[in-house]
């Protein structure tokens, strides 16, 4: 990756060089899109000011009662404001600086001369606009009160606000319903990630991943259903190589850092020319144009304080831009550095089984676990963007993104086996026949040790152009490649100890406790106690030592072109395009079992901080830890061994590769109509898309001496959909709109599901082979074990599955205010066919030389789904400072599944019934301040594998409350503080029924304290 990247870097500087000695001499200057309609002056000026991103400076007193033209289409600087202001009595008057100043025309009124500027008060006129990348441009309206057309004094800085008025003002633009967010929202508002930013858009919500906004969902529809894309080209996606839990089609936003992104637009109801994948929506991350605004430097310096692991860690971000006087050649580049150490306390078990205990049949939770897991996370991205306008006509573009995420992880764990020993008399506690609590003596302690080096890079590339033949045509294309490579430098490494025999390494008891009542409603477990002194490194004994390397390489390929033609009359545009797309994913995976010297306590002298005091009532637990450096040494570790590298029968079932071939072609056209007086704009328009699948797997097949061998398999699937959308805009008055959409969708299936794979769990399989080296009685006892622990289970996938089509209706009333804000309803309904459910069967297998009964999850296309709902949005501000932005969501969900135990309807998976994001702001003068609260209903998350009851999994409802603070004391540099989760919310998981916990999840709170500089 690093090769292609300076490869990348030669051709940059290449083209840099031949730009900037082909643009001497030229005078192009750039084209805007503009969409501001007949309305009053003061309010199409300010919309010109934001969508021409150029300072505009106009009296009140002269712009009043004045309406402005209508113009929509591209036009220069110059050229829009010159249709803007024809024949009102207003003209445009430009400075050196091109600082843009209305005047009254001297034909209107020839008394009147051009505005007369106090130039002492000119450095106080023009501030800096933009935040990261420049932001959005300001029209300031003056009114002194003397009647003239004097300014006394203007101050215009970039805002919140600001950035809430860009980001609305991109929305009644669309051609359907679109929210945004925008660089000064994202840089000022307390968010590690593009994630942690997008979920205050209605109907957004996000998963965590260890207290950091990792997916992303929208309209009730998990991460898989999003169409994520890069400045409008499809990006690779990493995978996760934690675990055998794999996704293929849900991007990881936490790759990305807000320091370089200039935007973010959620897409919910798609047009013809939009690349399809989103039943969900189209998420486009946006960085900014280099020919936009002024040239600048940004400096964003802080540190970054987890309260939970007490660290606190350097982070740092520079962005730079610039561009010629002509503006037809521009650079923007960034670099971003953070660091952070977090530390996340979680409580588990591992599945409910059912048991007889006094004649009763009860259940009770099979493993307790408590696990510390404590990450160091480096994130380091690079991103450059150079635009070059040759003539009027023609502009040419160079994006480029580098970003690399490190994740050190280490997760100690205690776990108590639940069927192991016996109950102390009378302290078995059964409520509604569960054991909600128990004291066990002679039972069985674990030490389980997971530690791992993950490293998610990322490559993006696009070079593309746009020709204006002449006003009625235009032609665009680009080509863009994308990698991502999910590796782990040091492999998943387990190293487990546990008690034997009903005693601890020093013969005693190994008794334990645990009470689980109110757990979910309280965050926090009364108790969750052992005998066995934790601190001692020899109370436990050293059992085994497993490795997993993993490694997954994701590749996109894409072409994309367009031909548009505009026309006069009803039919105002026609569209016509083609896209291109090769994706390729290659997923490896190799399990061994290490062997080497004696371990004994010395291998167990790592510190561990007091944890779990949050959620454990009966005090925290003193541990100590096995050292990874010692056992990688003493074990001979080496991850470029042979051995790791050579793929053994089960390593090849364990991996495989899935190649897409994507070709679509579409048509689009604009229209412009009226009703009864109400002007109706819109588009309509079809897109065809054929899909052509090859999943690279291997299958087991008789070797014709009663054994079997696996032999490499490939499973070839093709499929074509027609997908046609049309959106609709009423536009009531210049402020009251209401759109309707019709609209065929299509996400394909994950390629984690398409896989032709079948991985049993893996400690059942090492299980297995220790109890096959022991014999009959050994085996039997493993199998007993492992199902009351609720281990015998596996994941495989279907190289078979179809895609899921979607029949949307989408509406939005929007009423957007004169002067700031607006209130926008929105409702949608989705009709999912080809609705891909995970079924649970047992099946037979044979695992390290013992057949046993695995439950193994597997997709199929199981029926139809269904989800609608509505949206809130509202935000405004006041004369005192004071704002408000909030949204909400109400979602409604269900599925008629065909399994193979008979119909069934459920809940989609991710799917809240209510959340909503409420944020205060205060802005006046230089100080800023925003609270945010968001929370998110209970949703199902699937159905367990560990249970025998076959119930939903089921997260609990949660609510984070985050702050910001910034003080200006300049017009250079500010100063900021952070914060997220203050209320410290502990995250939940149960199945169905909140007594039958399965997840705590505790991650503390975070700060941020830093210092802005703008140049």
């Amino acid at each position: 990756m690093i090769s292609r990247l300076l490869r990348f870097a030669a051709v940059l500087l290449s083209v840099f060089y031949a730009a900037t000695s082909t643009a001497a001499g030229q005078e192009p200057e750039q084209k805007h899109q503009f969409y501001i309609e007949k309305q009053e002056a003061r309010l199409a000026l300010t919309l010109f000011a934001q969508q021409a991103e150029q300072q505009v400076l106009f009296p009140l007193n002269r712009v009043k009662d004045i309406e402005a033209n209508r113009l929509v289409g591209a036009y220069t600087t110059e050229q829009g404001i010159d249709i803007l202001l024809r024949d009102t009595g207003l003209e445009p008057v430009f400075s050196k600086n091109r600082v843009l100043t209305i005047v009254a025309s001297k034909k209107a009124a020839p008394e009147e001369s051009t505005m007369k500027f106090e130039k002492k008060k000119l450095s106080g006129m023009i501030a800096f606009l933009t935040a990261m990348f420049g932001g959005g441009q300001t029209a300031m309206a003056v009114e002194n009160g003397n009647g003239d057309d004097s300014i006394e004094e203007i101050v215009v800085t970039a805002s919140y606000a600001g950035s809430l008025a860009s980001a609305l003002d991109q929305k009644r633009m669309a051609d359907g319903i679109v929210d945004s967010v925008k660089a000064e929202d994202i840089g000022k508002f307390p968010a590690v990630n593009i994630a942690e930013a997008v979920q205050r858009i209605p109907g957004v919500s996000i998963t965590r991943e260890a207290g950091e906004g990792q997916f992303v969902s929208v309209r009730g529809l998990g991460p898989t259903f999003q169409a994520v894309t890069f400045n409008g080209a499809p990006i690779a996606y990493n995978e996760n190589i934690r675990n055998s839990g794999q996704s293929g089609r849900q991007f990881r936003f936490r790759i990305l850092p807000a320091d370089l992104i200039s935007g973010v637009g959620v897409y919910k109801s798609p047009t013809a020319d939009m690349i399809d994948g989103g039943i969900g929506s189209n998420i486009d991350v946006a960085t900014q144009n280099p020919l936009d605004g002024d040239g600048f430097t940004s400096i964003n310096v802080f540190a970054n304080y987890d309260e939970q692991s007490e660290q606190s860690n350097p982070n740092a971000a520079i962005s730079y831009g610039w561009n010629n006087e002509d503006k037809n050649f521009g650079f923007i580049g960034g670099l971003s550095r953070s660091e952070r150490e977090v530390r996340f306390d979680r409580f588990q078990t591992e599945g409910f089984s059912t048991f007889t205990i006094d004649g009763q049949e009860v259940e009770r939770a099979g493993n307790l676990q408590a696990t510390l897991e404590q990450e160091k996370r480096q994130r380091t991205s690079a991103f450059g963007a150079m635009k070059w306008q040759p003539s009027d006509q023609l502009e040419l573009g160079l994006d480029v993104l580098y970003s690399k995420f490190e994740n050190e992880i280490l997760e100690d764990r205690i776990r108590f086996e639940g069927d192991s020993g016996t109950s102390l008399a009378g302290s078995t506690i059964i409520e509604n026949g569960l054991v909600v609590a128990d004291s066990r003596v002679g039972g069985r302690v674990s030490r389980n040790l997971e530690a791992s080096a993950q490293t998610h890079e990322n490559l993006f590339v696009k070079l593309g152009g746009d020709w204006q033949i002449n006003d009625d045509w235009n032609v665009s294309a680009f080509y863009s490649f994308s990698e991502a490579d999910s590796k782990l430098d040091l492999p998943l490494q387990r190293i487990e100890a546990r008690t034997v025999g009903g005693v601890d390494g020093n013969g005693n008891s190994v008794d334990y406790s645990y009470d689980l009542r109110g757990g979910v409603n309280s965050q926090s477990l009364p108790v969750f106690s052992t005998s066995v002194n934790l601190a001692d490194p020899n109370a436990i004994p050293f059992r085994r030592y497993r490795i997993r390397p993993i490694e997954s390489n994701d590749e996109d390929n894409s072409f994309l072109a367009d031909i548009e033609r505009q026309f006069e009359g009803v039919i105002t545009g026609v569209k016509a395009g083609i896209q291109w797309t090769e994706r390729s994913r290659d997923y490896q995976r190799r399990d061994r079992t290490l062997v080497g010297p004696d371990v004994d306590g010395s291998f167990y002298n790592r510190s561990i901080p007091n944890a779990y005091g949050d959620i454990f009532g009966s005090g925290a637990l003193h541990q100590v830890g096995g050292n990874v450096g010692l056992f990688t040494g003493s074990f001979g570790l080496n991850p470029n061994d042979n051995a790791l590298n050579n793929p053994t029968n089960s390593d090849r079932r364990n991996s495989y590769g899935v190649e897409e071939e994507i070709l679509a072609t579409y048509a689009r056209f604009d229209f412009e109509a009226e009703a009864s007086g109400v002007p109706i704009e819109g588009n309509f328009g079809l897109r065809y898309v054929t899909t052509d699948t090859d999943v690279l797997g291997n299958e087991s097949v008789a070797d014709g001496s009663g054994g079997t061998t696996i032999q490499p398999r490939t499973f070839s699937s093709s499929y074509s959909e027609v997908l046609p959308s049309i959106n609709a805009n009423f536009k009531f008055t210049d402020n009251v709109q209401m759109r309707l959409g019709l609209s065929r969708s299509m996400t394909r299936p994950s390629l984690a599901d398409l896989r032709s794979t079948l991985t049993p769990n893996s400690t059942a399989v090492s299980d297995l082979a220790d109890a096959a080296a022991q014999g009959q009685a050994a085996i039997d006892a493993a199998i007993v074990d492992l199902r009351n622990g609720g281990e015998l289970v596996g994941i495989a996938g279907n190289p078979n599955l179809d895609p899921y089509l979607s029949w949307n209706l989408d509406a939005s009333f929007e009423w957007y205010f004169d002067d700031f804000g607006a209130l926008t309803i929105a409702a949608f309904y989705k009709d999912i066919d080809g609705f891909i459910a995970s079924v649970v069967q047992d099946e037979l297998l044979t695992v390290s030389g013992v057949q046993t009964s695995f439950a193994i999850q597997r997709p199929i296309n199981a029926g139809k789904a269904s989800v609608s709902g509505i949206e809130l949005g509202y935000t405004t501000k006041w004369e005192n400072g004071f704002g408000l932005t909030a949204t909400g969501t109400v979602t409604d969900s269900s599925a008629e599944l065909d399994l193979p135990t008979g119909q069934v309807t459920a809940n989609l998976q991710g799917v809240s019934d209510l959340s909503y994001n409420i944020s205060p702001f205060y802005e006046k003068g230089p100080i800023q301040a925003r609270i945010s609260y968001t929370w998110r209903s209970e949703f199902d998350r699937g159905f367990s594998l560990n249970t025998s009851s076959g119930r939903a999994f089921t997260v609990g409802a949660f609510g984070s409350l985050d702050f910001s603070l910034s003080y200006d004391i300049n017009e250079r540099f500010s100063v900021y503080v952070s914060g997220v989760n203050m209320l410290d919310e502990v995250e939940t998981a149960y199945e169905t029924n909140k007594a039958f916990i399965r997840e705590l999840n505790d991650y503390g709170r975070s700060y941020n304290v830093g210092v802005r500089a703008s140049f």
